[in-house]
């Protein structure tokens, strides 16, 4: 079992680092057993009853995808459209990356979050995944509270893996920051390359959202690292991410016009 594991692991991993293909026998996989949970409100909606969940949720959705270290780049675009749209007419689906774009836009603050941001070099600093991703938790932690987001208008999705099986499950609804901060942890982990070997979230073994073929709810308004222009390596996080964000925000406004 253990053999199998970290084999496992390995073959994810670097399948992911190098676009490499898996072997169609590796995993059993089966989009019919995802999950969208909400966590405080302990309600879920599965493949049988799905049309509930648009019923429910019938909201614009902005889709943000997954982007490593471009996902600064992502956030650059982000903060300039929330200067021309109006985000409480969303929800936000995101894996990876996109669950810090979406945490941003959930919540009820985001304008001083992106002012603080553009104004905190310490934001772009980090040069390993790991140390970003707790540098980010500490300053949400440090800055905001609970209160201060919408988390029924945000969704993560994760990679979950459980007796041989891989899931996509998709949370929200969330218990408060600290709970949706560990899920967009999760969301991002890619084992040896922006963490250890193991990262657990709700009792699961769990990998990037991006392992998932569609960690998102509904189909939207799509965001990626490389929508505007081609990007380097986003599993290089030697890359300038003040850099990144300037210049999505940058092309983002080039485009507006």
């Amino acid at each position: 079992m253990v053999l199998y594991y970290l084999f496992f692991i390995l073959s994810i991993s670097l399948a992911y680092k190098f676009n490499m293909k898996l072997p169609d026998n590796l995993f059993h996989y089966d989009e019919k057993h995802s999950n969208i949970i909400l966590r405080r409100s302990k309600l879920l909606y599965t493949y049988n009853n799905y049309t509930r969940f648009e019923q429910r949720f019938n909201e614009k959705a902005m889709i943000l995808t997954p982007g490593g270290i471009n996902g600064f780049y992502m956030l650059g675009i982000i903060k300039h459209l929330n200067e021309i749209y109006n985000m409480d007419d969303f929800i936000f689906s995101g894996a990876s990356a996109g669950s810090w774009n979406g945490l941003i836009l959930s919540s009820f603050k985001r304008d001083e979050i992106f002012e603080d941001i553009e104004n905190n070099p310490e934001f772009f600093e980090r040069k390993k995944f790991y140390e970003i991703q707790r540098y980010m938790k500490r300053y949400f932690l440090s800055n905001y509270k609970t209160r201060d987001f919408n988390f029924s208008k945000l969704f993560i999705g994760v990679t979950q893996y459980q007796r041989y099986h891989l899931y996509t499950n998709i949370f929200s609804d969330f218990y408060n920051l600290e709970d949706c901060l560990d899920c967009c942890i999760s969301s991002s982990h890619i084992p040896l390359i922006t963490n250890g070997l193991i990262q657990k979230y709700d009792d699961k073994f769990t990998f990037d959202g991006g392992f998932s073929s569609n960690p998102y709810i509904k189909n939207g308004f799509i965001i990626t690292p490389n929508m505007y222009r081609e990007l380097g390596d986003g599993l290089n996080p030697d890359q300038d991410s003040r850099k990144l964000y300037d210049k999505g925000y940058e092309d983002s406004k080039i485009k507006e016009n």
